[in-house]
C-alpha cells in the first residue's frame, strides 16, 4: 500500500493523495476522513467550502493543520497589481489565513474585472499567504517557458493531480468530444478487473492512481459513494504496466 501523502519539496508540507471539494459535501467528505479540499474562485462556492471546513475544525473533527486545501487564481488577477488582494478575498472567504497550496489556474491571463463588479469573474511573493506557490493546467511547453525566468522554486518537481478520473464528464460543456467518450466505469479491461479484485470500478481507478502517488479527486455528493474504500491491493500487473486503456483514441 502506498503513502497517503506526498511530501512538497519546498517546505517539507504533507499534501494529501485524497482529495474533495464540492460544497455541502465538503463537511461529510471530512467525517469520512478526506483531508485534501480543492478549490478555486472559479468555482463559485468558496464561502459555503470554508464554511463545511471551519465547522468540522469547530466540532473538534480536525485541527486547522490537518486540512491540505489548495486555492486556485483566476485568470482576471494574473496582473502583478492584482494577485495579492485576490488571495486576500479568497483567504477572508474561506475565513483562513493560509492556503496549503496556491495555483496560477490556467497559463492565459485576461483582462482584469474589479470584483466588485463580478466575483468569481466570468507573479508576487506570497509566501505570507500561501505555504507553497504552484501551476496548474499548464503544458509542457508552458511549464518549460514559465522555468526560464521562475523566481520561486516550485513546490513539487512534477506532480499530477489525477482530475476527471472516471470519464470526461466535467468537460462536456465544451467538448462535443467528451460526450462521445466511453466512461472508465464501464470499460471492459476495468470490469474485468473489477470481477478478479472483487471491488468496483472506482474503488480500481482509485487504487490505480494512487499506487502512483497521485493526488485523486473523487467528486460526489452521495454519502455512500464518499465512504468507498481505498484500501484494496492491486495486482503487480497491473501495477506495473497498467490497464492499456484507449485514453487518447
Amino acid at each position: 500500500m502506498t503513502a497517503d501523502y506526498v511530501v512538497l519539496d519546498r517546505t517539507g508540507d504533507k499534501m494529501s493523495l485524497r482529495d474533495f471539494g464540492a460544497e455541502e459535501a465538503v463537511y461529510k467528505a471530512i467525517k469520512m476522513g478526506y483531508r485534501l479540499i480543492d478549490g478555486a474562485c472559479d468555482y463559485g462556492n468558496e464561502l459555503e467550502c470554508g464554511r463545511s471546513i471551519n465547522k468540522a475544525i469547530r466540532e473538534g473533527l480536525v485541527k486547522r493543520e490537518d486540512i491540505f486545501v489548495v486555492m486556485k487564481l483566476a485568470n482576471t488577477y494574473y496582473g502583478k497589481d492584482y494577485v495579492i488582494s485576490a488571495c486576500e478575498r479568497q483567504l477572508k472567504d474561506w475565513e483562513f489565513d493560509y492556503f496549503g497550496l496556491f495555483l496560477v489556474h490556467f497559463p492565459v491571463p485576461l483582462k482584469y474585472v474589479s470584483p466588485s463588479v463580478d466575483y468569481p469573474p466570468k507573479c508576487m511573493h506570497l509566501a505570507e499567504k500561501e505555504r507553497n506557490i504552484d501551476i496548474a493546467n499548464f503544458n509542457c511547453q508552458s511549464i518549460l517557458d514559465l522555468l526560464t525566468y521562475a523566481k520561486i522554486k516550485s513546490a513539487q518537481d512534477i506532480h499530477i493531480t489525477a482530475y476527471s478520473s472516471f470519464d470526461p464528464t466535467s468537460y462536456a460543456s465544451v467538448s462535443e468530444k467528451s460526450k462521445l467518450a466511453k466512461s472508465l466505469l464501464e470499460h471492459e479491461k476495468v470490469q474485468q478487473v473489477t470481477s478478479k479484485h472483487k471491488a468496483s470500478s472506482g474503488q480500481v481507478l482509485l487504487r490505480w492512481a494512487l499506487d502512483r502517488e497521485f493526488c485523486v479527486i473523487p467528486k460526489s455528493v452521495n454519502e455512500e459513494r464518499m465512504r468507498i474504500t481505498f484500501d484494496i491491493k492491486l495486482d503487480e500487473d497491473i501495477l506495473s504496466y497498467g490497464f492499456d486503456l484507449p485514453l487518447f483514441e
